[in-house]
């Protein structure tokens, strides 16, 4: 499902008006339409229910001008509480403003008004729609309009938000002061980033579209590059199996992590990758772990590696690889490396050595940080899969900058630095060198254990051996991943889940995927 920014949806409606003369009155009049059937829908019986719809004077009030007319024609009671004086409309939602039938009651809201009437009156109200803000948004929300939002969100009745709801930042899921908290969210023609971007997303509800009429054609003319990966993406991404095939045709994994204490990272990542369907994995580590991985794994081959003192591998494990480099497809690393000065000389040592695709993760994206601009220059294609305070080592920044709009954060750094990157979070994102982005909705809070993200690295790393291609294969892992993680919560819950669960259900959630139920 394609998803855009505010200022994108905004460059596309002006198309849609200037360049193929469709009136925004028609427009407005499609999208308050929408949302109408969509609030009779939830009603059921809407004849004599109570709506309350609170409207700005922008385009988003102008909506909520036609649904409070179409409302009144299917006899629900509505209220229109208007947060500017009527005079400032102008354009469309001038037009429709002066369309509202006489039954419907107008109440102007000011700043120094008393709400405290108005708050008592709402818990009665079988639904309020908020047509404040939509997409225009920028935080904080200021005087009357917080206070009203606040009065929303204090009522008790069923929330529907016209487009964005007020408060969230339509392309970055931003929130200031305070944000409608919606049951339901009608957006117009295509979502809006801020409604799967953490915190915008927990404030959406469910996410509806209307189409309002926008012409193929025009949105043919904008290169849609971001999008959420769904079951129908993630299907045609899934490597098909040839009947007559071996081992050798799905793929090599090496996987290089591992030392003194912590044996697991590396196990679940190589074991994750044979689930996934590679054909062969070896998993390389320092001699005192492999030991454990020898006797712990039965279908991954094992190589131990030259360690020093703390039990990490040193600059010359890159001798005991050279034979699994010539064998490996894919090389994974990262997964408990730790990070000392000999596991960084060890890395930069590997990347000239190497030159195969790569995945780096965990303690792999800080030992890699200080050769990070060598990373798009290689032949092969690269993917890093940071947690936050990872990504923000790497780009040597804090992590409230990271945050500040991490969407953005992640498009730009791929593109600057020519690599796949997966910042993972709720609400991952995941972004190419081209500044294509994929938005993941897939995975819970049991998830977040130690070993989840050695998981993840595995079964990208699986998929890459088969031949997806890296920026499928890293987004397509994120989804099977989360939803392995969705579907062990709805078995076990999600405060049992732990990181073993999730190699346990991944043939549960392929298959899901390959038969759409």
């Amino acid at each position: 499902m394609k998803i855009i920014s505010s200022q994108t949806i905004r460059a596309i409606d002006k198309a849609t008006i200037e360049s193929r003369g469709i009136p925004g009155i028609d427009l407005m009049e499609t999208a308050g339409a929408g949302v109408t059937q969509k609030i009779v829908d939830l009603l059921g019986d809407a004849r004599g229910r109570n709506v309350s719809i609170f409207c700005g004077k922008g385009n988003n009030g102008g909506d909520g001008f036609v649904i409070a007319r179409r409302l009144s024609e299917n006899d629900v009671v509505v209220k229109v509480f208007l947060l500017a004086e009527p005079e400032t409309l102008t354009g469309d939602a001038a037009y429709n403003f002066e369309k509202i039938p006489e039954k419907v009651t107008i109440i102007r809201i000011s700043k120094d008004d008393d709400l405290s009437e108005i708050a008592q009156q709402l818990p009665n109200e079988s639904i309020i729609v908020d047509a404040i803000f939509g997409t225009g948004i920028k935080c904080p929300v200021k005087d009357e309009f917080a206070r009203v939002i606040e009065i929303i969100n204090s009522s008790g009745a069923h929330v529907v938000s016209v487009d964005v709801p007020s408060g969230v930042e339509g392309s970055t899921g931003k929130i200031g002061n305070v944000a409608v908290k919606a049951d339901h969210t009608v957006t117009m023609a295509i979502p809006k980033l801020g409604l799967f971007l953490q915190p915008g997303n927990q404030y959406a509800g469910d996410v509806s579209i209307v189409d309002i009429g926008v012409p193929d054609d025009v949105l043919a003319e904008f290169e849609l590059k971001y999008e959420i990966l769904d079951a129908e993406i993630a299907k045609a991404i899934l490597p098909s199996r040839n009947q007559v095939s071996h081992k050798g045709d799905y793929g090599r994994v090496l996987v290089i992590g591992g030392s003194r204490g912590m044996p697991g990272a590396v196990a679940m990542a190589s074991e994750s990758a044979l689930r996934v369907g590679a054909g062969m994995v070896v998993a390389a580590s320092p001699e005192s772990v492999q030991r454990t991985l020898a006797v712990k794994m039965n279908e991954v081959m094992t190589l131990p590696l030259d360690e020093n003192k703390s039990g990490t591998i040193t600059p010359d494990a890159i001798k005991q690889l050279k034979e699994r480099l010539d064998w490996a497809d894919v090389v994974a690393i990262g997964p408990g490396i730790g990070v000392n000065d000999d596991v960084i000389k060890f890395m930069g040592i590997f990347l000239d050595a190497s030159n195969h695709p790569l995945l780096i993760d965990a303690d792999g994206i800080k030992c890699v940080t200080p050769f990070k601009d060598k990373l798009g220059k290689r032949d092969a294609p690269v993917a890093i899969t940071p947690h936050p305070g990872e990504l923000a080592f790497f780009l040597d920044k804090s992590n409230d900058e990271i945050f500040e709009n991490y969407f953005e954060t992640v498009v730009k750094a791929s593109e600057q630095y020519g690599i796949t990157i997966h910042l993972k979070a709720h609400r991952s994102v995941c972004a190419n060198p081209d500044g294509f982005a994929t938005i993941n909705t897939t995975g819970n809070s049991g998830m977040a254990t130690a070993g989840s993200g050695d998981v993840l690295t595995g079964i990208i790393a699986g998929l890459m051996s088969q031949g997806v291609e890296i920026y499928d294969a890293v987004r397509l892992g994120a989804y099977l991943h989360g939803l392995s993680g969705d579907i062990t919560a709805s078995e076990i819950g999600e405060y049992s889940l732990i990181a073993g669960d999730l190699i346990d259900y991944l043939p549960s959630a392929i298959m899901r995927v390959l038969t759409g139920e």
